[in-house]
């Protein structure tokens, strides 16, 4: 599995995952034009889009990706409204009024699953407290972990929607459910290991 990291505005990452025939985009962000080149390089359309959550820097190149490539998004259905609400993701606040076009092809689910996407097998871990709808995607050892954990830190909850109770409650899940040698992708900052956040993180410790 090949893995591309995009940094984008808010020091939001974008993952681009090239596994067999497939390929995987998780949180589009603002930095469209990377994530173009990336595809390009790769030379494959990609399968789907995840999202981890709704929050504008997470979803603020989907249009454009969509313009290209009409492919499915996959979404928690606590925030898919945020999809196309800019008080929900928050771009109104910056300014931008940010909505997915109505023409997306939005999927979502409500409760732990596994997404069959192509030949993958993902799984998908509801993890509320940034957001209500926030999710972790594992495959093949990696944790896609949104901003419900990050290297030594956590995401926010003072945002709308946001709960310390239910994040807590989603940090114990994930150390439960995953081995320590998970590699976590976290949704702003540098890769971590599961096995260094138990040891490390005060938010877990």
């Amino acid at each position: 599995m090949r893995i591309e990291s995009i940094v984008n505005a808010l020091e939001e990452n974008t993952y681009v995952l090239d596994v067999g025939p497939d390929v995987l985009i998780l949180d589009p962000g603002s930095n469209t034009q990377a994530l173009m080149r990336t595809l390009e390089t790769i030379g494959k359309a990609p399968t789907a889009v995840l999202l981890t959550h709704g929050h504008i820097d997470h979803i603020s190149g989907l249009n454009r990706l969509l313009q290209v490539h009409d492919v499915p998004v996959w979404i928690h259905e606590a925030d898919a409204p945020m999809l196309h609400d800019p008080a929900l993701n928050l771009s109104k606040q910056l300014g931008n009024h940010f909505k997915v076009s109505e023409t997306a092809d939005i999927r979502t689910f409500n409760e732990d699953t596994v997404l069959d996407i192509g030949l993958l097998r993902v799984t998908v871990f509801t993890t509320p407290g940034h957001t209500p709808g926030g999710v972790c995607y594992a495959l093949e050892g990696v944790v896609f972990s949104g901003d419900t954990l990050f290297k030594r830190s956590v995401g926010r909850t003072d945002l709308p929607g946001g709960s310390v109770r239910a994040l807590q409650r989603s940090l114990r899940k994930l150390m439960r459910a995953l081995p320590p040698d998970t590699k976590v992708l976290p949704g702003h900052g540098p890769s971590t290991m599961l096995r260094n956040e138990q040891r490390d993180n005060p938010y877990l410790i």
